[in-house]
C-alpha cells in the first residue's frame, strides 16, 4: 500500500488560494460523487487529509477525487489542470490491491480532448480509447518533465521526485476515471450554476427513492442548500476544529428533514386554541432546533407505534400524538431546555410532520440499510 507522498507539485504553486467559485465547485463535486456512489458509499469527506474529496466505501475501498474548475466555461488551462490533478492524485495513499480509485472531476465540457463523453457521469479511461491515448500522451509529458527534474535536483529533493516519477509511471490509466459537471459556469442567476446538480438531486429523489410530490422542486432546492451548508462548513473550517467526514446516514437524514419540512395544522394537536404570542415563540424555537441529528431508528419505532395504535384504537394521527407525545420526550434532546409547554408543542409538531410524510420517508429509510 502506498503512503501519502509528501512533496509539493514542482510545476505549480501549491499555496495559491482557492477562489469562491472553486470552493463551490468542490462542494458540488462532492454532492455529485455522493449521488453517483450512494449505493456503495459509507462516508465522504470534503477537503480531506489527502485529496479534495475522499470516499470510503462499505467494502473498504477508497475513492480519491481531485476537483478542478474554471469559472467562464472555456477550455483555458485545461491541460495544466489535468496535469496538476494527476500529480496530486498519484500522491494519495491509494492501494490498487484494495480496489482504491482515482477520479479527476472538472467543469470542463472537454476535460481531456473531446466534449460530451464525460458530461455528468463518471467514465473509466479504458472505455474511451482515443481519450485514453490522449491521456497517455499527457502522462508521458509529465514523466519527461519529472525525469528532467530528478536529474537536476539536489540530494534533498531527488528521492522524493524519484518516488513521484515512479508513481506517475505506475498509474493505472485504464482504471483512471474522469467526470465533468457541465454546464457549471458563473451566471447572472445566483443559482444558475447549480442547475445540473439540482438535476442530479431530482433524479436521486424521483428515480432512486421514487419520491412523488407536488413540491418536488422545492425539496430539491432546499436539499441543495442544506448539503451546501454541511459540505461547505466542513471544507472551510480548520482541520483541528471539525469533523470533516459525513456519513451516508447523516446526509440521507437531510432528505428526511426536507421532506418533512412542510407546514402542518397544529390546531388538531390541541383541545384549545394556542395563544398567538406563544405560538410565535414556539415557532422560533422550532426553526432553530429542528432535526439536527439522525433518527432513522426512532422513525421506525414511531411508525410501528402508530400502526399498533391504528389496530387497537383506530384513532387519527392527531389523536395518537396528543395521547402519546410524552413517550418520545427523551428522543428530542435539543428541546430539553425549554418549558414543558414549549416542549409539548415542538415534539407534537415534529411527530406530525414525520407521520404526514411517512410513505416518502420510508423510501429514504430503506436507502440506509
Amino acid at each position: 500500500m502506498n503512503k501519502r507522498l509528501n512533496v509539493d507539485n514542482p510545476f505549480y504553486d501549491g499555496n495559491a488560494s482557492a477562489s469562491a467559485f472553486g470552493w463551490k465547485f468542490q462542494v458540488d463535486a462532492a454532492i455529485f460523487l455522493f449521488i453517483q456512489y450512494i449505493d456503495v458509499l459509507e462516508k465522504i469527506t470534503v477537503e480531506g487529509k489527502f485529496q479534495d474529496i475522499e470516499i470510503l466505501c462499505q467494502n473498504g475501498e477508497r475513492i480519491y477525487a481531485q476537483a478542478k474548475s474554471i469559472h467562464n466555461g472555456s477550455i483555458d488551462h485545461r491541460k495544466e489542470k489535468l496535469e496538476d490533478a494527476i500529480i496530486s492524485l498519484v500522491k494519495s495513499p491509494n492501494d490498487k490491491e484494495n480496489g482504491d480509485k482515482l477520479i479527476y472531476i472538472s467543469n470542463y465540457d472537454a476535460p481531456i480532448k473531446k466534449s460530451n463523453l464525460y458530461t455528468n457521469k463518471i467514465v473509466k479511461m479504458k472505455s474511451v480509447k482515443t481519450e485514453k491515448e490522449e491521456l497517455e500522451k499527457q502522462v508521458n509529458k509529465i514523466v519527461q518533465k519529472l525525469e528532467k527534474l530528478v536529474s537536476e535536483s539536489d540530494k534533498s529533493k531527488k528521492n522524493r521526485y524519484k518516488e513521484l516519477l515512479k508513481r506517475v509511471k505506475e498509474m493505472d490509466i485504464d482504471e483512471f476515471m474522469v467526470a465533468s459537471i457541465y454546464p457549471y459556469i458563473n451566471t447572472e442567476d445566483q443559482m444558475g450554476m447549480f442547475v445540473e446538480i439540482e438535476n442530479q438531486i431530482n433524479k436521486l429523489l424521483t428515480i432512486k427513492f421514487n419520491i412523488q410530490s407536488n413540491y418536488l422542486q422545492k425539496f430539491v432546492r432546499e436539499l441543495l442548500i442544506n448539503w451546501h451548508e454541511i459540505f461547505f462548513i466542513n471544507a472551510t473550517t480548520p482541520e483541528h476544529m471539525k469533523s470533516k467526514t459525513m456519513t451516508k446516514r447523516e446526509l440521507l437524514w437531510q432528505i428526511v428533514v426536507v421532506l418533512s419540512n412542510m407546514d402542518v395544522n397544529v390546531d388538531a394537536l390541541y383541545d384549545e386554541e394556542l395563544d398567538e404570542d406563544m405560538l410565535d415563540e414556539y415557532e422560533m424555537y422550532y426553526a432553530n432546533k429542528s432535526y439536527v441529528h439522525e433518527r432513522f431508528e426512532f422513525f421506525n419505532k414511531l411508525v410501528d407505534d402508530w400502526k399498533t395504535y391504528q389496530r387497537n384504537v383506530k384513532g387519527t394521527k392527531e389523536a395518537f400524538i396528543r395521547e402519546n407525545w410524552e413517550t418520545y420526550e427523551k428522543e428530542f434532546v435539543e428541546f430539553e431546555d425549554y418549558s414543558l409547554d414549549a416542549r409539548e408543542y415542538l415534539i407534537k409538531k415534529s411527530l406530525l410532520r414525520l407521520l404526514n410524510h411517512k410513505n416518502n420517508i420510508n423510501k429514504i429509510v430503506e436507502g440506509v440499510r
